[in-house]
């Protein structure tokens, strides 16, 4: 518990190196307590998250990774909020298991409706299985929640909040959320992408181009 009390910070940033750290105090949490849900949880979503960033050394380790320790989870908390939405958020927006990830998002919801990373985790997974005005709903609720946090959650909110506004053809709003997130995280890149390609449908071809080349210097 202490070592996932340390990690807690880490997990909180917004960096590579907070990323690594937070790797290393859960996976020596894990050498204690190989079956230690909520710390299973959180690695899971921390590797799905540093996927998604390409802090992993390839996008299929990091797919296989986060996915074998969302198994992990369901397992150790099948009734745990944060083992369920962070399955859920792996299976769904990095392997593609939609129905699976749906059912798991719903469930997680249920599980814990005040949790503001059940939210936003949630509304990924919608948005990938094009529920979009669920997912804006989700990231609305997450933000009636927690509306002064300046951090990762305000950070993954907005970057969520802009791919399904995208999808719902809002692409106005779409560019306004994805600044909100880059404003909290600059290398935000799901948020700089969406951004770009709202930026594109709208004509605005100089800044589309802008944001992408921006989103290739921070992922390669």
């Amino acid at each position: 518990y202490d070592l996932y009390l340390r990690a807690l910070p880490a997990y909180f940033g917004q960096t590579e190196m907070d990323y690594r750290r937070t790797q290393d105090l859960l996976g020596e949490a894990l050498t204690g307590d190989p079956e230690y849900a909520e710390i299973l949880g959180t690695l899971t979503d921390s590797v799905a998250v540093g996927t998604l960033q390409g802090w992993q050394e390839s996008w299929t380790r990091g797919v296989d990774q986060s996915c074998q320790l969302a198994e992990r989870a369901l397992a150790a908390g099948p009734d745990n909020s944060t083992c369920v939405v962070s399955a859920a958020f792996a299976y769904g927006v990095l392997s593609y298991r939609f129905e699976g990830a749906l059912e798991l998002a719903n469930r997680a919801v249920v599980l814990h409706p005040n949790s503001v990373l059940v939210r936003h985790r949630a509304a990924a997974v919608y948005v990938v299985c094009g529920e979009s005005d669920k997912a804006i709903a989700q990231c609305e609720a997450a933000c009636r929640m927690n509306p002064l946090d300046s951090r990762k959650a305000a950070s993954s909110t907005f970057g969520t909040l802009s791919a399904a506004l995208y999808f719902a053809q809002r692409f106005e709003e779409s560019i306004k959320a994805g600044r909100r997130a880059l404003a909290f995280t600059p290398k935000n890149n799901t948020a700089r992408k969406f951004l770009a390609i709202s930026l594109a449908q709208l004509g605005r071809g100089g800044e589309a181009r802008a944001e992408i080349a921006e989103l290739i210097k921070h992922q390669p």
